[in-house]
């Protein structure tokens, strides 16, 4: 029997067979990593294909993870790596447009508060999410980056309204719907 980790998921071994503690590492190639070691693009690609969930998990957590790495995850069977996948800060566009047709609110929660999720993602999430919660973040996900891209007052409440449905993220402050909204509605 392998000794029990007293690191902070209790419960887990530290043997080999199970060195895929969040705390102790993972094994690869027949030896131990530990979690703090870093890990190379092709090691990461092939433990993304673990059949170890925990191992999936690792690296779907993973800040350094290449973008096509999260990708697959985005896309894994279990529920647990598509969540991590959708809070990575790593995360590229393409995963978190998957993550926003996910079954599970929260993979859909985590992408409507991603700064990097696009912005047509968001406007459906906004749209036509059957959670409320998701509907209410990627509304103020949208808010907050026509607010900081494009000069509009978090108060200006019609200017706001008036740019919520257009293609936004294509635009500038110099941009005419910009323009136009802050003529008939300027900041405070």
């Amino acid at each position: 029997m392998s000794p029990k980790c007293t690191a902070p998921t209790a419960g887990h071994s530290r043997a080999s067979a199970a060195a895929n503690c969040p705390v102790h590492g993972v094994r690869v190639s027949g030896r131990d990593v530990p979690a703090s070691a870093p890990v190379s693009p092709e090691t990461q690609a092939r433990l993304a294909r673990h059949r170890n969930v925990w191992v999936r998990r690792r690296v779907a957590e993973d800040p350094n993870a290449p973008p096509e790495v999260l990708l697959l995850l985005a896309a894994d069977d279990d529920i647990r790596v598509r969540f991590q996948v959708a809070g990575n800060p790593s995360a590229p566009p393409g995963a978190l447009a998957l993550l926003a047709g996910d079954r599970g609110t929260g993979q859909r929660l985590r992408v409507a508060e991603h700064p990097s999720t696009p912005g047509e993602t968001l406007m459906m999430l906004r749209a036509r999410d059957k959670a409320s919660e998701v509907r209410v973040a990627a509304a103020a996900s949208v808010d907050a980056r026509i607010c900081g891209a494009l000069g509009v007052d978090e108060s200006n409440a019609d200017a706001l309204e008036a740019l919520r449905d257009e293609e936004w993220w294509d635009m500038t402050p110099e941009s005419p719907a910009v323009v136009v909204a802050l003529a008939l509605s300027p900041n405070a």
